[in-house]
């Protein structure tokens, strides 16, 4: 059997993280601490709008009080 690990604890302090579905959907994003307010950066963004259709640096996609995906 795998040991599995925390989603959190593989990602260093500046790292971003995908939260995708079962279903291939992009369910969250993953903002390091202190940037919740800050703008998602530019490779992050890319591949969001070419595989998901999203731009995470919109309005309203980012709750910028907790930096989850909405």
């Amino acid at each position: 059997m795998s040991d599995f690990v925390e989603f959190s604890s593989t990602l260093e302090e500046d790292d971003y993280g995908l939260i995708v579905g079962s279903d291939g959907s992009l369910k969250g994003i993953w903002v390091p601490e202190g940037s919740e307010n800050a703008e998602v950066p530019e490779s992050i963004v890319e591949l969001c709008k070419d595989y998901f259709g999203i731009d995470p640096n919109m309005d309203n996609i980012l709750d910028d009080d907790d930096g989850y995906l909405h």
